[in-house]
C-alpha cells in the first residue's frame, strides 16, 4: 500500500471548499497523512487574545488539498 505524507506551505492552503487546483494526483487506495493549520490560522496565541480583535474571518479553517 502506498502512503503519501503532505505538509502544505502557508501559500498552499486554501480557504474555500471547491475551486482549488489539485495539489497532487494519487492512486486509489493510497494512504494520506496530511497536515493543516489550526482553525484560526495561528491568530490566537494567548488565552487573553479576543477572536473578535485578532481573527480575520477570510482566513479561518484552512484546508489541505485537494487530491485527485
Amino acid at each position: 500500500m502506498d502512503a503519501v505524507e503532505y505538509t502544505p506551505a502557508r501559500d498552499q492552503l486554501v480557504y474555500t471548499f471547491g475551486g482549488a487546483a489539485p495539489v497532487m494526483t494519487i492512486q486509489p487506495g493510497t494512504v494520506l497523512k496530511l497536515w493543516s493549520e489550526d482553525a484560526f490560522n495561528h491568530a490566537l496565541t494567548s488565552v487573553d487574545d479576543l477572536s473578535s480583535e485578532k481573527v480575520d474571518l477570510r482566513f479561518v479553517n484552512p484546508q489541505t488539498g485537494p487530491f485527485t
